[in-house]
């Protein structure tokens, strides 16, 4: 710390006093330093002097005395040892010795180093006046001397402490795991193993590519960018990785059997769970998966796949109700939503595997459509069946699986977006504490222009047009309903109601307590937290103590009461229904868990929220996909699984964010193994003879064009086959022949495009017929290419002599990817509506009528989009 220290002494008497004694020593004996020399130390001035800069910068030298400054005031040269003298007050430590590990002072330690810094007690005095003129001088040198002495000692004790964190932080061999999670820590020791390598020479193990794929599928040119930097797995070993997980529409056996080695390990607590289920819109899209050899995008509701587009997805859901986790089971793909009898169907069938793998389903959630409620009543009939057919009293609450009992609940979120819905359009009238009131929607609405505010400062300034006027209203958004239903609101109104001089009429306190009560009957049905909120008492888990069981009761009896106004005559909307049938499920299904030592309920985990933020998820995926694909739809829900839900919350989601854990890990472990799927059930092809089918005449544009793919796919096999003198002698010529026009005509120059023979030509049309004719009428089913191939043996002469590349199979294959890929694409041009020609299949025809008839709803959308942009 101190190998470079300047001093320099002038004193003008030649003589000192006695009382300098200690002061002459300490300066002349230590530091060599002689009369007439002149002391700077740290840019003070001691005494009468004055003093320079000192240089204290800790460079090593390897000379023993090392010549600091040169001081040319009385001719004399100071030359300060790198090493001071033992016991200095600058004592540094010695060469090839090393820090001690920091500790603190003792208190003896402390007593001797004020001791030691006594300037006045080693002189034999107590007050500085005591000294000589002389003796003042060298003691304003000496205390700043002193002064330096403990900046350095601490300076010191400073860097001794750095040390001595750096030395634990080295010496400790899991250091990063109490800084970074795991993932974190997983991707700097890749990072570190592969950086040095080759990219072809890169081994990334099952975690890195998780972790890349979830990193692909939120944003691959976010991906692509990253990969400048980092070391990241190529897209196609990432695809190649996503292909491997075989999932279909249904169950998926080898999920399900991966879950049972985590449900393995749970409490019997943790193993309670609840089964969601939702609706998804899709836009309708057909697309040829080569891995299943089947087109994606038909209808399969669960029992055989149909000759449907597909606009919806259904996916079912488990979550636990005491541990956070949730698992998405399965999906199905339906046309304008699943039917009742589909749904008593799967769910039935979701329920009973996952009662087989060890978990216990204690409920059932979804939303309010009136086809929930019909699937539901149907449950629920059966049981009562099987109860009236075995004599027994049904004291069953909601439906039963296998024995085991199941209580469907709604979805409260969009219980309360739908009363909400109603209260905007009607007056209501019901029962509280009062007596009779009416709440009308007009006294929000005059509330909210009442609030209108000095200087941008507002009561309700949460509230938006969006909120209160009809023609502006986000009818979907349960957010605006929450907060239009809210304490704040209803607290306001109540107070400009008793105390605003007439700003509210006086019956408006009756819309004031709806809204109070519809905050308090969401708040107890939405509760995360153990321990309530301020001023929020029912907001928070069930217990034995809560006041959750006293509100429902009474809350129950209020909801009975209600009835909406619609000219002039009451009815009760669905809604009130099943906020009644609700509660009731909330009650049943606590005392239930009572009985079995759970202590408390957090009810937000029955609702819909984990599926609505997998459907975020999934819309989320790479861009703003609002309507995906069925393939895309596919592809992202093994993303999603695979990488356990990396994606996060939207900011905008319709939905509270669930705080789950994810997906169950140990679906990984399928991942690193060879998966065995049973094909989906498709209905075999019928039998077809050579009868039925005749070739057809084509005109002159027709054989231009299959002369010119022909020459493409001669170009595509001899490239995969390789040079062979006879499969090329089998496929091309060099002769022109006329059907050679187009390819003569786009041709950039001699060799740019291949000249396919007249019987490879002939070959290639006599296919393309034969796949046109059949296609349509099984290109809902599996095993495509398989069905195709026999067909085309069956119509067309394959006559290529090359046995040794096995030409024939190798020419079917290319040709019916092309061909598939390419019928599909066309397909969904007519969709979309971008080409209406060549209407020639039965597939195509379906697919121009449902074109035509959402045509004004894509319109209507399209003039939104413009409007607003």
């Amino acid at each position: 710390m101190l190998n470079n220290l300047v001093l320099g002494i002038t004193y003008d008497e030649p003589v000192l006093s006695s009382n300098d004694t200690f002061l002459e020593e300490l300066v002349t004996e230590e530091y060599n330093v002689q009369p007439g020399t002149s002391l700077s130390i740290g840019g003070a001035k001691f005494g009468e002097s004055a003093v320079e800069e000192i240089d204290v910068e800790p460079t090593p030298s390897t000379s023993n005395f090392h010549f600091v400054e040169d001081l040319h005031t009385s001719g004399s040269m100071i030359q300060t040892p790198k090493c001071l003298p033992p016991g200095s007050l600058f004592e540094s430590p010695k060469k090839g010795s090393s820090i001690s590990i920091y500790s603190p002072r003792t208190p003896k330690q402390r007593r001797d180093l004020r001791r030691r810094f006594n300037l006045l007690h080693h002189a034999n005095s107590t007050r500085a006046a005591q000294l000589t003129p002389k003796a003042k001088t060298f003691y304003g040198i000496a205390r700043g001397m002193v002064r330096l002495a403990r900046r350095l000692d601490v300076e010191n004790s400073n860097i001794k402490k750095r040390l001595h964190e750096v030395q634990k932080f080295a010496e400790s061999g899991d250091f990063m795991t109490t800084k970074v999670n795991q993932i974190t820590l997983n991707f700097i020791h890749s990072q570190i193993a592969m950086q040095s390598k080759r990219s072809r020479g890169r081994r990334y193990s099952l975690e890195d590519k998780i972790f890349a794929l979830s990193l692909l599928k939120q944003s691959p040119r976010g991906y692509r960018l990253l990969q400048k930097t980092f070391a990241l797995p190529s897209r196609k070993v990432l695809m190649d990785l996503l292909n491997k997980v075989p999932f279909r529409t249904g169950l998926n056996r080898h999920i399900l059997e991966a879950m049972k080695l985590s449900v393995q390990k749970m409490d019997e607590a943790d193993r309670v769970c609840s089964v969601m289920y939702d609706e998804m819109h899709l836009d309708a899209s057909l697309t040829y998966n080569e891995k299943t050899d089947s087109i994606d995008g038909f209808v399969d509701c669960g029992g055989g796949r149909m000759e449907k587009f597909a606009d919806h997805a259904m996916v079912f859901m488990a979550r636990g109700l005491r541990r956070k986790w949730k698992q998405p089971i399965c999906y199905y793909f339906s046309e304008s939503g699943m039917s009742a009898p589909d749904i008593v169907r799967n769910l039935k069938e979701v329920i009973r595997s996952l009662q087989e793998i060890g978990l216990k389903v204690v409920a059932t959630v979804c939303d309010q459509l009136s086809i929930n409620s019909t699937a539901i009543k149907m449950l629920k009939d059966e049981t009562n069946r099987k109860y009236h057919l075995s004599g027994k009293e049904n004291r069953c609450l909601g439906f039963e699986v296998d024995g085991s009992e199941v209580v469907p609940l709604y979805d409260c979120p969009h219980l309360l977006k739908g009363m909400r819905n109603n209260f905007s359009e009607y007056d209501v009238t019901f029962m509280w504490k009062e007596g009779t009131q009416t709440a009308s929607w007009e006294h929000v609405q005059s509330l909210y222009e009442l609030d209108v505010g000095d200087f941008d400062t507002r009561m309700l300034n949460k509230l938006t047009d969006a909120h209160i006027y009809k023609e502006k209203m986000k009818k979907m958004k349960v957010k605006h309903a929450a907060q239009v239903f809210s304490h704040r609101v209803s607290s306001t109104m109540r107070g400009l109601v008793k105390y605003g001089n007439e700003c509210l009429p006086q019956n408006a306190l009756g819309t004031a307590n709806f809204l109070m009560f519809m905050d308090k009957l969401f708040d107890s049905v939405n509760g995360s937290l153990m321990k309530p909120e301020h001023g929020k008492m029912l907001k928070c888990a069930v217990t034995k103590s809560s006041p959750h069981i006293a509100f429902w009761d009474e809350a129950i009896g209020v909801l009975k009461t209600i009835k909406f106004q619609r000219k002039g005559k009451d009815f009760v909307p669905p809604t009130v229904k099943n906020w009644i049938t609700t509660l009731h499920g909330f009650k049943y299904i606590w005392r239930n868990l009572n009985r079995n030592k759970f202590e408390f309920l957090c009810t937000r985990n029955l609702n819909q929220d984990p599926v609505e933020n997998f459907f975020g998820c999934i819309r989320s995926h790479g861009v703003r996909n609002i309507n995906p694909t069925p393939s895309s739809f596919t592809a992202s829900f093994k993303s999603l699984i695979i990488s356990n839900f990396v994606s996060s919350h939207s900011p905008g989601a319709n939905c509270e964010e669930d705080e789950s854990e994810g997906a169950l890990n140990s679906l990984k472990n399928f991942l690193s193994c060879n998966i065995t799927v049973e094909p989906a059930v498709s209905l075999e092809t019928p039998q077809v003879t050579k009868e039925t089918f005749q070739f057809s005449n084509i005109n002159e544009i027709n054989k231009q064009t299959h002369s010119y793919i022909a020459g493409y796919m001669a170009r595509k096999l001899l490239k995969k086959i390789g040079q062979c003198s006879c499969c090329k002698k089998e496929l091309t010529t060099t002769r022109l022949e006329k059907e050679h026009g187009l390819i003569e005509a786009r041709s950039y120059g001699p060799k740019a495009l291949l000249r396919p023979n007249s019987n490879f030509t002939q070959i290639f049309g006599m296919c393309n017929e034969v796949v046109h004719h059949f296609l349509p009428k099984i290109a809902y089913k599996n095993n495509l290419q398989k069905k195709l191939r026999e067909r085309i043996n069956e119509f067309v002469p394959l006559n290529f002599s090359c046995k040794k590349h096995n030409l024939n199979f190798c020419f079917v294959q290319k040709f019916l990817s092309f061909y598939l890929y390419v019928w599909t694409k066309n397909i969904n041009k007519i969709l979309k509506g971008t080409d209406s020609r060549n209407i020639n299949d039965p597939i195509k025809v379906m697919a121009l009528e449902r074109y035509k008839k959402f045509k004004k709803r894509k319109e209507a959308i399209t003039k939104l989009k413009k409007t607003v942009n």
